[in-house]
C-alpha cells in the first residue's frame, strides 16, 4: 500500500482523519475497510451540498472515476473494476430525489432536491431512534417540491429536537413517502462515528439463487453502520457500503459464477463496529 500511494503525504493524511472521526482499525483489512467508509462519506458530505446548494451550486466534478493500474488512491472503481465505497455512494448521493439532512452549529436543516423535470407532491418523514430501533421522535412533513428544485423543508434548533437524548446513543432517519413507496431515505448523526455507542449488530441473511447469481435479504436486530459484503470470488454486488435499519429488509443481488455452496461458506458481512 505505501509503495501504491503515489500522493507523497497520502497515507499520513488518510490515517490523520481516520484517527479524527473513527475508531481506529484494528487491522489492516479493517483498515482499508475504513478507509473506503471514510472516503464515501467525506463524499456523501460534499455532493449532497452541492446539491441542495443550488442554484449557486449546479454541479459537482470529482477525482477520480476509475484507476488504469494497480494503485492506493482516490478513485471509485479499482483496477479490477470493482465498485469502492464511493462509487456506490455517487449512485446514491445523485439519486433524481434525495432527502438532504444537515446538523451543524446545533441546528436540523432538512433539504429536499429534485432534479426530475416535474413537481413532486410527498411527505417527509423525520425519525429519531436509538440503535436499537426505538422511535424516540417523528415528525411528518408535507413535502412540494417543483421541477429541477432544491427546499428547505424544515429547520430547528438540535438541542430541542434532541429532547436531552445522548447523542452517541441516537441516530436520525428520514424517508420521503409517497403514497406506500419510499421515494428517497438518507441517516444522520449528532457526533463523530467514533463516539456512537453502535451496538454488536447481528446480521441474518437469506440467499435465493437466480439466473445470474443470488438474491441476498439481509436484516439486522439493531443499527449496523455501513455494511459492507465480499466474497473470495468475483462478482458483483448491486449494493454495498450502506447502512441497515432495525426491522427492515435490505435485498441484494450479486452477479457471480460461484456455486451455492461455495457462496453461502465464502459471503462475508461485516458493518462499521466489527473494525475495531
Amino acid at each position: 500500500m505505501q509503495y501504491h500511494q503515489r500522493a507523497s503525504n497520502g497515507n499520513q493524511v488518510m490515517d490523520k482523519y481516520m484517527k479524527m472521526y473513527y475508531h481506529y482499525p484494528k487491522d489492516f483489512e479493517t483498515y482499508l475497510y475504513v478507509s473506503q467508509v471514510m472516503q464515501a462519506e467525506v463524499m456523501k458530505i460534499a455532493f449532497e451540498t452541492h446539491r441542495r446548494s443550488r442554484p449557486f451550486t449546479m454541479v459537482t466534478l470529482y477525482w477520480q472515476l476509475n484507476d488504469v493500474w494497480p494503485v492506493a488512491s482516490w478513485s471509485g472503481i479499482d483496477y479490477l473494476n470493482h465498485w469502492k465505497a464511493l462509487h456506490y455512494q455517487v449512485k446514491r448521493s445523485f439519486s433524481n430525489v434525495i432527502l438532504v439532512p444537515q446538523y451543524y452549529k446545533d441546528t436540523l436543516n432538512l433539504y429536499m432536491v429534485s432534479d426530475s423535470l416535474k413537481s413532486l407532491s410527498a411527505r417527509a418523514e423525520l425519525r429519531i431512534m436509538d440503535f436499537n430501533g426505538k422511535i424516540l421522535k417523528k415528525l411528518t412533513i408535507p413535502a412540494k417540491i417543483g421541477a429541477n428544485t432544491s427546499k428547505l423543508l424544515y429547520s430547528k434548533e438540535g438541542k430541542e429536537f434532541l429532547a436531552g437524548n445522548d447523542t452517541s446513543k441516537v441516530m436520525g432517519n428520514v424517508r420521503l413517502i409517497k403514497g406506500k413507496k419510499v421515494l428517497a431515505s438518507n441517516n444522520f448523526f449528532f457526533t463523530a462515528y467514533k463516539y456512537l455507542d453502535l451496538p454488536k449488530a447481528v446480521i441474518n441473511r437469506k440467499i435465493t439463487p437466480t439466473a445470474t447469481g443470488y438474491k441476498i435479504e439481509l436484516n439486522s436486530d439493531s443499527f449496523a453502520k455501513s455494511v459492507f459484503m465480499r466474497t473470495d470470488h468475483e462478482g458483483f454486488f448491486s449494493d454495498n457500503y450502506f447502512d441497515l435499519l432495525p426491522g427492515e429488509t435490505k435485498v441484494i443481488t450479486c452477479t457471480t459464477s460461484e456455486t451455492p455452496a461455495d457462496f453461502e461458506k465464502e459471503l462475508k458481512i461485516i458493518s462499521l463496529v466489527n473494525s475495531y
